[in-house]
C-alpha cells in the first residue's frame, strides 16, 4: 500500500495498532482485505497539525501507533508511546 500523493506542504498519516502492527482505518478498527485509502489516510495542510493530532490521539489511546508521510508519499517518521512528539 503506498501513501497518496498529495498537494505540496501536506502530510498524511496512517495508524496501526502498535503491538501487532495491523493497519487501522480512519475509525481505529482494524483493516479488512478491501479498503479504499480514503478510510486509511488521515491528510493534514501541515506538519504541525499532523503532529498535534498523533500526539492527542496517543494520549487517549496509548496502543496507537502512527506513520508520517510527506506530499510525495514519501515515510518520515513513527510515532507512538515511546515518541516525543
Amino acid at each position: 500500500m503506498n501513501a497518496p500523493i498529495i498537494e505540496i506542504g501536506h502530510f498524511s498519516i496512517l495508524a496501526v495498532e502498535y503491538e501487532t502492527g495491523i493497519l487501522l482505518n480512519k475509525q481505529f478498527k482494524r483493516l479488512n482485505i478491501s479498503f479504499d485509502n480514503n478510510n486509511v489516510y488521515w491528510i493534514f495542510k501541515d506538519r504541525f497539525s499532523a503532529l498535534e493530532f498523533m500526539k492527542e490521539r496517543i494520549g487517549t489511546n496509548n496502543s496507537l501507533e502512527f506513520s508520517l508521510f510527506n506530499a510525495n508519499g514519501d515515510f518520515i517518521s513513527i510515532y507512538n508511546k515511546e515518541t516525543n512528539i
